[in-house]
């Protein structure tokens, strides 16, 4: 798909010439589009993101948990008796 020839030559130009066109609401066009187009995508990139968090929080948890009862077990096999 071909990217349509704009009128701008920068960013410095559109802008005035967008809002003397369509008024400030130009600026938004497409914007209500777009976001309905990305909802999805940063939706599951969320999700999955916090799941992923979730478990590595738990498993350094429980890493932590095993290091601390099998120092114990060593300290009680080479205690002085």
């Amino acid at each position: 798909m071909q990217m349509r020839a704009t009128p701008f030559k920068c960013v410095s130009e559109a802008i005035p010439g967008i809002i003397a066109r369509d008024g400030v609401q130009g600026l938004y066009r497409g914007f209500i589009a777009n976001a309905l187009k990305n909802l999805p995508n940063t939706s599951i990139r969320l999700a999955t993101f916090d799941a992923a968090k979730l478990l590595i929080d738990r498993s350094h948890k429980e890493f932590d948990e095993l290091v601390l009862r099998n120092h114990e077990q060593l300290m009680k096999q080479h205690a002085p008796t």
